[in-house]
């Protein structure tokens, strides 16, 4: 077992921390498709599995010869001369009509084309429409959902069907709509499923969400002595996925997934980078943990439940990890017995923040500059990073004097043991922070003008690494006296590992 130092001892020059991330937009809701379209005086573009939506009945076809419907469409202003439209017959109640002196085979119209259907004469020379009764649920979605012309193509329609094309488009509106008329019958404001809080469609909206840490740079320092800034946590980022997401993280009981003890045996750099505090272990698994489908108990791994739960629910969400988390919590009377143990991972991918994916990606660029196969990320290496930044900060210590410490006293192989690993080494960088500005630095770079640093960023002995966030410190260093404070990162390099990430 061995580790390495190098040290970048030059002062590096301040630079200005701006926002470069991509604002986050979600994808629009889907329309109403009660807006876009009706049945019995819809387009095309309704869905194919509505029984009034066939090529030969749909009655928003207005260019069809032989639609039995078209010249009472108001929208059928062409086709007045259709000679197979049943609305182009003579009626017999319309006779003495004089505005139609022109059209020899539209004796009832009066020169305009009709907006209903023209209503049939009774014997005493009066005209009445025939009232149709309609089933109970589609007398009510003409009453709530369509206007006048809506009403009077249904009308016209409807008599045209046969019983059995009724029974199919009443059980299409019975699938599509029941829920809804239901809550009518019972005198109860309907909440659609696709917003309802633990629906299925609901919770499948919380997933792929990027946390703020991952879009934007500025998120990514740590301010360990402000603790307005760092959210009560002084040891790491915040993962935020927004107000949505948070009130689901507030909704559910968590100890029915997570033991703080499983959880710090499993990840135990995440433990030591949380310095054992079992409430922040608790929300970093409540937010960043669970994306990452680790495991929080050994009653619960969240491959095993997806193996195992309705297959709808895959559909549903995907590998999208905290959906099966909340869904799971919040249905605890369908789900408590579906299975959740197994020979599984305990990690199933890993979430980068901005800073730590723009390291990564420059690392790598400069390993295959020369020649040198790639590093992998290792959120376990990244933690030990994390703790690096952390106590550099805390403790005041110059240069590499923090490895020496934890050398000495045999800190450091303690944490090689946990993480298996036979050859270590690091790299830090320091950067200005000055007057209160917020500044960052493109360490990779610096490591590359360096000679020790780039030896060490490009060693081929070195098969995984791990890149800290950006720790603020209000701790004067002798040598940068003329800095208010100062800001460290850290990789952490590693030949092998074996996490719960990076499994045998």
């Amino acid at each position: 077992m061995k580790y390495y130092v190098v040290v970048l001892a030059a002062i590096l020059m301040t630079v200005t921390l701006a926002g470069c991330g991509e604002n986050y937009t979600e994808d629009a809701p889907t329309a109403d498709p009660v807006a876009q379209t009706e049945y019995a005086g819809d387009s095309d573009t309704s869905t194919t599995d509505d029984p009034g939506d066939t090529e030969a009945e749909d009655t928003g076809d207005t260019d069809d010869a032989d639609d039995t419907g078209d010249t009472g469409d108001a929208g059928d202003t062409d086709d007045a001369d259709d000679a197979d439209d049943t609305g182009d017959t003579g009626d017999t109640g319309d006779t003495g009509d004089t505005g139609d002196a022109d059209d020899a085979d539209d004796a009832g119209e009066d020169g305009t084309e009709s907006e209903t259907p023209a209503p049939t004469g009774d014997a005493d020379g009066t005209d009445e429409v025939e009232s149709i009764e309609y089933p109970p649920i589609i007398q009510w979605y003409i009453d709530t959902k369509c206007d006048d012309v809506g009403r009077a193509r249904w009308d016209e329609k409807w008599a045209e069907f046969t019983d059995e094309r009724r029974s199919e488009i009443v059980e299409y509106y019975e699938r599509e709509y029941g829920d809804e008329y239901q809550a009518y019958l019972n005198g109860e404001d309907y909440v659609d499923p696709k917003t309802k809080f633990g629906s299925v469609e609901a919770i499948a909206a919380l997933g792929g969400k990027e946390a703020t840490v991952q879009k934007n740079k500025n998120e990514c320092l740590v301010f360990i002595f402000d603790g307005e800034k760092n959210h009560g946590n002084p040891y790491d980022v915040t993962w935020d996925y927004g107000k949505d997401y948070n009130s689901y993280v507030a909704a559910v009981d968590w100890s029915l997934v997570f033991d703080a003890d499983y959880y710090k045996a499993a990840f135990p750099m995440l433990a030591v980078q949380y310095h054992n505090d079992d409430a922040l272990l608790l929300k970093h698994f409540q937010t960043v943990g669970v994306h990452e489908g680790r495991q929080g108990s050994k009653d619960f791994n969240v491959a095993a439940y997806m193996d195992n739960c309705d297959e709808s629910l895959r559909k549903a969400f995907g590998d999208n990890y905290e959906c099966y988390y909340m869904y799971y919590l919040l249905h605890q009377d369908t789900e408590s017995g579906v299975k959740t143990t197994g020979s599984y991972k305990k990690q199933l991918t890993q979430e980068l923040t901005y800073m730590q994916a723009k390291e990564l990606e420059e690392v790598n660029k400069y390993r295959t500059r020369a020649n040198v196969e790639t590093v992998e990320f290792d959120s376990e290496m990244a933690a030990l990073a994390n703790y690096r930044a952390y106590m550099d900060c805390t403790e005041g210590w110059d240069e590499h004097d923090g490895m020496y410490h934890m050398a000495d006293t045999g800190e450091l192989y303690d944490y090689m043991d946990a993480l298996y690993i036979d050859a270590y080494c690091e790299n830090k960088c320091t950067v200005g922070h000055y007057a209160g500005r917020e500044s960052v630095f493109d360490a990779a770079l610096n490591y590359y003008s360096s000679k020790g640093h780039y030896e060490t960023m490009t060693d081929p002995e070195f098969g995984y690494v791990g890149c800290s966030n950006f720790y603020v410190s209000d701790v004067d260093y002798n040598w940068s006296g003329k800095y208010d404070v100062d800001v460290i990162t850290f990789d952490t390099y590693a030949d092998v590992v074996t996490t719960a990430y990076h499994t045998k």
